[in-house]
């Protein structure tokens, strides 16, 4: 039976949960009121677009992307941008997280981030979280974007594909990116959420056994 070393947890809508309006009103306050709406009408389309024509998040890239698409961001733009989510965006944490990550780390459990935005934004989030000195690797989109193997790869390093599993709440991102890889998944969802993951780890804890985590690619339903 195989025993689940390395927990890879992705970060937006799995372990943070972010008032999306600061980061409007911070463009608003920075952008024309043409370049602004033009931004806001699209704003998560043209990220998903992105993420699926290149293999990493670049600062030039991303604003010229912007450009062709006549939206005019430019690099000082995005660079106050990752500044200001880094320092500023307000997030939302369930309790539960913490427990779950002490419960790893005390069963000395690899943990790693794999996350599909530039690093320095998200280990300021961390830090202002006290998350940070939680994980082991950070694996950020300016490094590699997720589905892809190297993403994964990034984040598996040397350890066994079957002792690693993926924890996420993006299907085809987390969830069918990590089973493609040919590591175990969880997806986050209402049904799925972190306090049944965590139950899990517990259940495993007490009764001191190897899991059932290498038996079922998708132990979301476990």
């Amino acid at each position: 039976m195989i025993f689940i070393k390395k927990f890879i947890f992705d970060l937006d809508g799995t372990i943070l949960h972010a008032d999306w309006k600061e980061e409007d009103k911070f463009f608003e306050s920075i952008l024309d009121k043409e370049t602004y709406e033009l931004f806001i009408k699209d704003k998560m389309k043209t990220i998903f677009d992105y993420e699926d024509l290149f293999d990493r998040y670049d600062i030039l890239k991303l604003s010229e992307f912007y450009k062709s698409r006549g939206i005019n961001l430019n690099t000082d733009h995005i660079k106050q941008w990752i500044d200001f989510n880094g320092k500023y965006l307000y997030d939302n944490i369930d309790d539960n997280i913490y427990e779950l990550l002490e419960l790893l780390k005390q069963d000395n459990k690899e943990i790693v981030l794999l996350t599909n935005w530039f690093k320095d934004t998200q280990v300021e989030r961390l830090k202002r979280k006290n998350l940070l000195d939680y994980f082991d690797i950070i694996v950020a989109g300016d490094m590699a974007l997720k589905p892809s193997s190297e993403s994964f790869s990034l984040a598996v390093l040397d350890t066994p594909k079957e002792e690693c599993i993926m924890i996420g709440d993006n299907y085809k991102k987390d969830y069918l990116g990590a089973l493609n890889y040919g590591i175990n998944a969880y997806l986050v969802n209402e049904e799925n959420d972190i306090n049944k993951l965590m139950e899990v780890v517990k259940n495993d804890r007490r009764s001191k056994r190897k899991i059932k985590w290498g038996f079922k690619k998708d132990i979301s339903r476990y």
